[in-house]
């Protein structure tokens, strides 16, 4: 545990910038998120989506909802398991840090299970340690692949499209 206090003196009591209107900056990025349009379509392809933060999973639903992939989702370890047996499944995207059972947990015994539905499915990390060696510690953790939160909807729909099987993806 780290902790420390900063004393900060204020110097002016005149607000700075108008907190009501965005910034152009912000209009501009605003404006290239409406322009976005998917770059494939997925109706066949079968997705799990697994996180202990719910608001995580709707924004991943959320992106990836024009693609039309099928999703499946899973707010712990166990839980995904549990789906894992019934379904097979194009791609899992699995959060590395959530109690209980890890993410690196969660993959192993899914791919462990007596069904074999998802033994060689591929895995793509979901995670917010952006350290370096990050990403080729969970590469050699067994995941195929690593993407940081919070997420970006662009690298997310590359990332997915990157291990959809070809025959389930068509373009826009």
């Amino acid at each position: 545990v780290f902790s420390f206090e900063l004393w900060q003196k204020i110097e002016n009591e005149t607000p700075v910038g108008n907190f009501e209107k965005p910034s152009a900056g912000a209009a501009a990025s605003t404006s290239k998120k409406v322009d976005y349009h998917e770059a494939y379509l997925a109706p066949e392809a079968h997705v799990l989506v697994v996180d202990d933060t719910k608001m995580n999973v709707m924004v991943v639903q959320n992106f990836l909802k024009k693609t039309q992939i099928k999703i499946d989702t899973a707010l712990s370890g166990p839980e995904s398991i549990e789906l894992a047996k019934e379904n097979a499944y194009d791609v899992i995207l699995m959060d590395q840090r959530m109690p209980d059972m890890d993410g690196t947990e969660a993959m192993q015994l899914i791919r462990a299970l007596e069904n074999g539905l998802n033994k060689d499915t591929p895995f793509i990390c979901l995670t917010a340690d952006v350290v370096k060696g990050a990403k080729e510690r969970y590469m050699e953790q067994g995941f195929d692949d690593y993407l940081t939160k919070p997420v970006d909807s662009e690298e997310l729909e590359k990332i997915v499209r990157k291990y959809l099987p070809d025959s389930k993806v068509r373009p826009v």
